[in-house]
């Protein structure tokens, strides 16, 4: 599945609940730590709550944090950045120009996952300014067995949740949401993110920077989350939460408007299969142009800082 897709059901159980609901990854903000300095090796002796490096072979995931003298926020060797939330994050050096290699961090689920319930994953990237290169190549992989493979410079694994091709995450700014859903299986206890592509590396690269630079690309990662839209307590929240959009006229031909939206929001409207129809920012009291859509049923999330909404129309 590809980034930004999302299923029928997960706006059916309301996606807009997903901040009051309980993230399933433990310490999945990197605040947790028994060495706040652990820096480069720190992770893969266990100093961060939750998380662990599945290949303890060419490379480490590194451990950012305010506290920390040599790997400190928001200066370090990496580039300059703070963490979207609290005072830590890591760092994946996601491809190299002459090798191919990835680091990972594989961290522990609050439990294993319910077969056949619907998870809703996100995290943020941050590329780091020091490197030449951007990447689109990123996944999740879902296990349900903690991996350490110590000769793999690529782990052989299908992530389940993956970047789009040739959608290369530049920014050095601005943190970048990456997201997907996922179907679970069932016994899922751990979620591995970094680069699973072990094909030639001539593809995975775009030059940024200088020769100065450093010869690959390497992220910030921060604010790890992954929700179970099928559980009890996100049925129960999208009843009393009262947020439902109020979508009029319904049935509509020509536009739309939402009447409950008081603040500039970005919606987006998806057909029953899932796939996005519209993605664009709507100001309070604008009408939405749904004349291209063919006629069905749809559904509109709409979110800002505050909060996000879910309804739905049908277009005639």
């Amino acid at each position: 599945m590809k980034q930004r897709f999302f299923y029928l059901l997960i706006f059916s159980l309301c996606i807009h609940q997903i901040y009051a609901q309980t993230n399933l990854v433990v310490n999945g903000d990197f605040e947790d730590n028994i060495n706040c300095q652990c820096g480069y090796l720190g992770i893969n002796q266990g100093a961060l709550i939750g998380c662990s490096n599945p290949t303890l072979g060419i490379g480490s995931p590194d451990y950012y944090n305010i506290c920390s003298s040599s790997y400190g926020i928001p200066n370090n060797a990496a580039g300059s950045q703070f963490p979207l939330s609290g005072n830590g994050c890591i760092g994946l050096w996601l491809c190299d120009i002459n090798i191919i290699f990835s680091e990972y961090i594989q961290i522990s689920l609050n439990g294993n996952l319910i077969a056949n319930h619907h998870y809703f994953f996100k995290c943020y990237l941050n590329r780091a300014e020091n490197f030449r290169y951007a990447t689109d190549n990123f996944g999740a992989y879902f296990s349900n067995d903690s991996v350490l493979d110590p000769s793999a410079n690529i782990l052989p694994f299908q992530p389940q949740i993956i970047n789009s091709f040739g959608d290369f995450i530049t920014d050095t700014i601005n943190w970048i949401e990456f997201n997907g859903s996922y179907i679970a299986h069932g016994g899922e206890q751990y979620i591995i993110l970094g680069n699973f592509n072990n094909s030639s590396i001539d593809t995975l690269y775009q030059y940024y920077g200088s020769q100065n630079h450093i010869n690959g690309a390497f992220y910030y990662i921060d604010d790890v989350s992954l929700i179970d839209l099928d559980s009890a307590l996100a049925i129960k929240e999208l009843r009393m939460e009262g947020l439902e959009l109020k979508v009029v006229p319904n049935p509509a031909n020509e536009s739309i408007s939402l009447l409950n939206i008081d603040k500039s929001a970005l919606i987006t409207i998806t057909d029953v299969t899932g796939n996005v129809v519209l993605h664009e920012s709507l100001h309070s009291n604008q009408e939405i142009n749904i004349s291209p859509l063919s006629p069905g049923l749809y559904f509109i999330l709409t979110e800002n800082k505050k909060e996000r909404r879910m309804g739905k129309f049908i277009k005639e």
